[in-house]
């Protein structure tokens, strides 16, 4: 047990064998003998008293009570035995019994030696036990008392004292107690190298001498005085340490000062702050950018977001954390994103576009850049995404697309989308395609003698037509300056005639309110293509049936003549 200097307020000594009720040469026991705590639990114990009550190992009674192995007739007799108010130069012998394991019996003396701790500041008795009677044959559950000469029990405690304390003081930390008065009762440990003090020196001293000018480390003082138990971090002139304190009792529970651990953590301290002051760096930089940032669960629950998401999402940030990605989502985008899922749980980082729906109902476009986050076991549990508003872009993107395959005069396709649609079609030479080439017939007198404006407006007028007599899935395209050309699938000649008819009674609605001197007027060729003709061949046969109406200039239909 170790055995560490106290103050004078302690009834103690410096050592097991300088104390009230110190052993002599002559009084060290031999053979079996244990030690037992004021409240009677067993510390430890020689081989000899385990085998007695029927443990093979030393340690397996220790902890244990002594009136476990008392019979209870006895038991009175043992809390008079150990009465707290005896002497410590009292010796005491008691005649009883100690039962073993398998409940047999043994009767002994048990001889006693009130002993004290300094540190522990309560008493302890080395109890020395000699059997009245040696086992028999008949008592077979008894193993024979070995009565060899022990070695001293008390060099032994005092040896593992010091070893203790050799531990202690190479160790990196500050043990240390303190009493009432806040004098050191106690100083060990390297740890008050670093404060320029020796362990063993200030013993004896106040805290305020060794330490002035440290109003926190004797309050810590006032507050284990009151009872309580705590840790606490405390800068002793830029040395940090953390300290864990409690109250000292005596063994009447009374508190007598304080026992503390302390441990140097300035590293650790000086790392705490710079990884604090990296995080609000980050958390900086994170929260101001234009950015949204958001981490997502693996059930798409908002984790974290930032201010940025607040602004392009339409919510407080409050009304988004602990609440699904999926209640700002159109139910058109919902397999996007379980399809996106699918790769963050592969390990697959990516970026996609998503639409969402602020409170006001406006669609928002969504550019995600999406990394997947696993935990320390390797499981998948979410993403992290950073994106950014693309509505604007994307309308830009989406006129820049429309115009490189519309014409901007009439709305119509271009030439560009004709010649796509083209490609498409040569691949499917199994469907019959039939052309309608239409060519206005005056637009450069329209143009030379009322101006470009009603020349757009001829031919903006001829395009309406075309689109009200085609239908929707019919491709429309302006071929050039006057020309325009149709593409229809599925259609039979019968189909063409009564199309071709129908331009005519829309163009004639077209030339109503006309304020031109110059009726607007059209030439048209049609062809069904042929099995076996590719597709650029009907447009030539088309396009030279338009010529041959314009050459006649009749405004009617030239077909093949087989039509």
């Amino acid at each position: 047990m170790l055995n560490l200097p106290s103050s004078d307020h302690y009834q103690s000594h410096s050592d097991l064998d300088s104390h009230n009720g110190s052993l002599t040469p002559d009084e060290i026991p031999v053979g079996p003998v244990f030690m037992i705590s004021q409240s009677g639990k067993l510390e430890m114990c020689t081989p000899e008293i385990a085998e007695l009550l029927g443990h093979f190992d030393p340690t397996g009674p220790v902890g244990s009570n002594l009136l476990d192995w008392i019979p209870p007739v006895d038991h009175e007799k043992i809390l008079s035995f150990l009465n707290p108010a005896g002497s410590f130069d009292q010796t005491t012998t008691l005649t009883t019994q100690l039962v073993h394991l398998k409940r047999n019996s043994i009767p002994v003396n048990l001889i006693a030696k009130r002993l004290y701790s300094a540190l522990e500041n309560q008493a302890h008795w080395l109890i020395q036990v000699k059997p009245v009677r040696q086992s028999t044959k008949d008592d077979p559950q008894i193993s024979p008392v070995i009565s060899d000469p022990l070695s001293s029990t008390i060099e032994a405690l005092r040896q593992s004292e010091e070893r203790l304390r050799l531990v202690i003081s190479n160790l990196p930390v500050a043990l240390f107690a303190v009493d009432c008065g806040s004098r050191f009762t106690l100083a060990e440990g390297k740890a008050f190298l670093l404060l320029g003090q020796t362990p063993g020196k200030i013993v004896g001293k106040s805290v305020q001498q060794v330490f002035p000018n440290h109003a926190e480390f004797e309050h810590s003082i006032r507050r284990a005085m009151n009872g309580e138990n705590f840790n606490l971090r405390l800068d002793m002139t830029g040395i940090i340490f953390e300290m864990w304190c409690s109250p000292l009792r005596d063994s009447n529970g009374e508190i007598q000062g304080m026992l503390s651990v302390a441990f140097d953590v300035t590293e650790q301290k000086r790392t705490e702050e710079a990884l604090q002051k990296s995080e609000e760096r980050y958390r900086t930089l994170v929260e101001n950018q234009g950015e949204g940032v958001c981490i997502i669960s693996s059930s798409f629950i908002f984790e974290y977001v930032n201010l940025a998401t607040e602004v392009i999402v339409g919510r407080p940030v409050e009304d988004l954390v602990g609440h699904s990605l999926l209640e700002i989502l159109p139910p058109d985008q919902i397999q996007i994103l379980d399809n996106q899922m699918t790769f963050r749980q592969k390990g697959k980082p990516g970026s996609y576009e998503l639409i969402i729906l602020r409170p006001e109902g406006k669609r928002r476009n969504l550019l995600v850049t999406s990394t997947p986050r696993f935990d320390l076991n390797g499981n998948f549990i979410g993403s992290f995404a950073v994106f950014r508003d693309i509505t604007d872009r994307k309308r830009t993107e989406d006129h820049l697309h429309y115009h490189s395959y519309h014409d901007s005069l009439t709305g119509l396709y271009n030439r560009f989308s004709f010649e796509e649609e083209v490609a498409r079609l040569e691949k499917k030479a199994a469907e019959t395609v039939t052309v309608v080439m239409v060519d206005i017939d005056n637009l450069k007198e329209i143009n030379d003698n009322e101006g470009h404006l009603i020349g757009d407006e001829a031919i903006r007028r001829v395009a309406t037509a075309l689109q009200m007599t085609f239908r929707a899935e019919d491709m429309i395209a302006r071929f050039g300056g006057d020309e325009f050309i149709i593409l229809l699938q599925n259609t039979s000649r019968e189909g063409l005639t009564n199309s071709i008819e129908r331009l005519h009674q829309n163009l004639s609605l077209a030339n109503l309110n006309w304020e031109s001197h110059y009726p607007i007027s059209i030439s048209i060729g049609g062809v069904v293509s042929q099995a076996g003709e590719s597709l650029h061949e009907t447009i030539a046969k088309a396009d030279h049936r338009m010529y041959l109406d314009k050459k006649n200039k009749k405004g009617r239909l030239f077909l093949s003549p087989d039509l």
